[in-house]
């Protein structure tokens, strides 16, 4: 949905970006500080209601891959 503007559910290109940045829960520690929040961008089709989250910080990125490598 991030990059094709497409939702995976459904097909539809009726995409949005859902405003501003907010937190995630994991089920593992990580994120800020361990507390295991993250920030992550929501996108949404507003035909099916399909949410996806992607995670902002490149930082987190890469502690996540490093952790399952």
């Amino acid at each position: 949905m991030k990059t094709k503007k497409r939702c995976p559910k459904c097909e539809s290109t009726q995409i949005v970006q859902l405003a501003g940045e907010s937190f995630m829960s994991k089920i593992y520690p990580f994120g800020l500080h361990d507390t295991g929040y993250s920030k992550v961008s929501r996108f949404a089709c507003t035909d099916c209601g399909f949410v996806e989250e992607y995670l902002v910080d490149p930082e987190e990125l890469a502690e996540l891959k490093k952790r399952l490598e």
